[in-house]
């Protein structure tokens, strides 16, 4: 399976595609089921694909909907954004949080608070990194 940049069979349709998030159904781990690929950014490396991933069911969030399970993810470089993964056969976009960004990496998403931390480049004038939190 491909997740940076870059193009990659996707096995449910046999075809290359931008590289993706990919759902697993892995409750049997001995006979993991693909089921869904949701696209990434088109590039290459860390510009592309969504590898950064955090899942969270709703019944743990403060105002989670406990019958909902989100997905937040990078898109490539370019954005953090929120999906519906509560039928995972079927993801629904929910929203950006955020885009317009040139470097983007792991987020972390604390359940018990509901907070996202998102590492991205919004920086100061002067900074030497291209990524904070």
């Amino acid at each position: 399976m491909c997740y940076h940049g870059g193009r990659c069979l996707n096995p449910l349709t046999a075809q290359e595609e931008v590289n993706r998030t990919s759902i697993v159904d892995v409750t049997d781990p001995g006979r993991p089921r693909y089921l869904h690929h949701i696209p990434g950014a088109a590039g290459e490396a860390e510009a592309g694909g969504a590898a950064m991933v955090r899942v969270c069911d709703g019944k743990v969030l403060p105002k989670g909907d406990p019958a909902k399970t989100s997905l937040l993810r990078t898109l490539g470089s370019l954005s953090h954004a929120v999906w519906d993964v509560s039928a995972p056969e079927q993801p629904k976009f929910r929203t950006t949080v955020v885009d317009g960004l040139n470097h983007t990496h792991k987020n972390w998403w604390e359940r018990d608070t509901g907070i996202a931390y998102l590492v991205s480049d919004d920086r100061p004038a002067g900074w030497r990194t291209i990524r904070m939190t």
